[in-house]
């Protein structure tokens, strides 16, 4: 099959066979092929490349099709932010964007060309289906960027047929009746590239035209297509829809990728849905490798034809559908001749005090932690930081961590993570959002992550400044005799007493007096509580200068508040 000099634009037999499905029913393959041959001759002699933002699943495929039998490159990136398609610029000269409606602001980019569904009713030929050379490279796919630029990888014919179809073999699509695919991701992205729009196309599925988001539009959307079903998304959706508490039509199984999959998820997602789950293991650069049941263990079982190779560190793919002789950033484990133990990638491991680990299985642990949604251990890098000569470096040796953990404070995060996590690689600083910035695909970016850190840094370096006062609530204080024996708690009336020695430092101030005007008590302090008071002067046109005060514990608040002077009135002696 690999020694093939062709291979067909299509792999549904016949011009009747369902390629797609929408709210209004059933899109042939031959409704497909006139589409194809109609935008083909629409697109501009001189373009060389299309970049396909379609959202509509079929006219994408439309698209696909009429790049290929055109000769010209499909272009696929990870985003369509402006810098990100200025970046793929470079490497296609002439392209034009094939839209169905949004054009992503590309306007001022590249030519515009709307890709349309032609009135099936008016075409009474039914062309050939096309043969394509197994050499022609169809497309460029971008890694994601999220460890530096994107960097294009050039797919064939040949190539993405293999890949589809040992998918179908390994997903048991290729027997019984025609499956229909409902995907949350992204047709331009590689994953949702392969297994919803070439499984589709290649491999004798259908497609959900729709990329349904919320739980009620996906529960909509398998409603409207016949069984099999199968959910193509990622742990992060799957987590939303589970939590959603929604009962959704039957699935014949679910598909997931893209992250980090914990095995409690996967096995509520199971129980939920009724249907087996499958991870798919691959990369841009590799293409798909490996499928597992996460529950039935951590191996992978290779794609037909595939081959991993071992030098030293560095493990090879090869063979089946892989693009040459790939090196891979992973590091993995060989078990026998058609499996493997991906244990996270080669950048991820970290070294701290002697101790090794890598921040896939921190991650992993972090997982375990009940509370916590979603969340990323990172390396942070140097901070330029207002008023320095030189970047901030961080601390040596320290991890990071983004956390996605509501009603949890600081303190909870990391006695969570002890019995997890050794206590080298417990995280400073914790930054702790309301939401993590994954990408549409579920990835986190390094440079959100990043990004992250150096505003939080930059916030704690302008909070440092405002830091009037550090106290040590001491060991033996007299007033924890009767506040509260056996279980000391420093009373409400010494923190509020140490903000107003904080206000008295306020250049602003003046010598003023100060009221209370609000507080609140958030958290409780005992002795030896290191903590900081910090005030923020509040703009109150008409009224006496105040300041919001906030008492910190480490990174977390047990009080805030405001302070306002008094009138000068009530402050001088009767």
């Amino acid at each position: 099959m690999n020694d093939r000099t062709d291979w067909p634009l299509c792999g549904h037999a016949q011009a009747d066979a369902v390629l797609a499905r929408d709210e209004q029913g059933a899109i042939t393959v031959g409704q497909w092929l006139h589409d194809v041959q109609e935008l083909a001759a629409r697109l501009p002699a001189d373009c060389t490349h299309v970049l396909n933002v379609c959202r509509n699943r079929y006219l994408f495929l439309v698209g696909l099709g009429a790049g290929i039998v055109s000769g010209r490159v499909s272009l696929q990136p990870s985003s369509l932010a402006p810098e990100a398609v200025r970046h793929l610029l470079q490497h296609a000269p002439r392209p034009v964007c094939l839209h169905d409606g949004e054009t992503e602001g590309l306007e001022a980019l590249m030519p515009l060309l709307a890709v349309e569904r032609q009135d099936a009713a008016v075409a009474e030929f039914v062309p050939d289906i096309p043969q394509v050379p197994a050499e022609q490279v169809v497309s460029l796919v971008f890694t994601s960027g999220s460890t530096g630029q994107p960097v294009p990888h050039a797919k064939t014919w040949g190539k993405l047929h293999l890949n589809a179809l040992a998918e179908a073999q390994l997903l048991g699509l290729d027997k019984g009746p025609q499956a229909c695919i409902v995907g949350t991701v992204p047709s331009q992205h590689m994953y949702g590239f392969e297994s919803v729009m070439l499984l589709a196309l290649l491999a004798g599925s259908s497609l959900w035209t729709g990329r349904p988001f919320y739980p009620a539009d996906v529960a909509q959307a398998l409603a409207s297509v016949p069984q099999p079903r199968m959910l193509v998304t990622t742990p992060v959706h799957l987590r939303v829809l589970v939590d959603a508490g929604l009962t959704y039509p039957a699935v014949d199984q679910l598909l997931c990728a893209t992250a980090p999959l914990a095995p409690a998820l996967a096995e509520q997602a199971e129980a939920h849905f009724g249907a087996p789950l499958r991870e798919i293991y691959g990369s841009t650069e590799t293409s798909q490798l490996g499928v597992r049941r996460p529950l039935d263990g951590p191996a992978w079982r290779l794609f037909p034809g595939v081959r991993l190779e071992q030098e030293g560190d560095t493990t090879f793919a090869s063979g089946g559908h892989v693009e040459g002789r790939v090196p891979m950033s992973d590091l993995i484990e060989l078990v026998g001749e058609e499996g493997f133990i991906l244990h996270g990638r080669k950048t991820d491991m970290v070294n701290i005090a002697g101790r090794r680990s890598s921040l896939a299985y921190l991650n992993h642990q972090l997982a375990q932690v009940p509370g916590i949604q979603d969340g990323a251990f990172f390396l942070p890098q140097p901070v330029d930081l207002p008023g320095s000569h030189a970047p901030m470096v961080p601390e040596v040796e320290r991890l990071c961590l983004v956390v996605q953990a509501p009603g949890m404070t600081g303190r909870q995060i990391l006695d969570g993570l002890r019995p997890y996590v050794e206590a080298v690689f417990l995280p400073r600083p914790l930054i702790q959002v309301e939401r993590m910035p994954r990408n549409e695909t579920g990835k986190l970016p390094q440079q959100a992550l990043q990004a992250l850190y150096a505003e939080h840094q930059r916030q704690l370096h302008a909070q440092q400044a405002m830091t009037l006062l550090r106290w040590q609530v001491p060991l033996d204080h007299p007033v924890f005799a009767g506040h509260f024996s056996g279980h000391p708690v420093v009373p409400g009336a010494m923190l509020l007493q140490r903000c107003v020695e904080a206000w008295r430092a306020l250049p602003q101030a003046r010598g003023q007096a100060c009221t209370i005007a609000q507080a609140k008590f958030l958290l409780p302090c005992i002795p030896g509580d290191v903590l900081e008071f910090r005030l923020e002067p509040v703009e109150s046109p008409g009224k006496p200068f105040a300041a919001a005060f906030r008492v910190l514990r480490g990174e977390d608040t047990v009080a805030s508040g405001t302070l306002r002077a008094l009138p000068v009135a009530e402050t001088e002696p009767a």
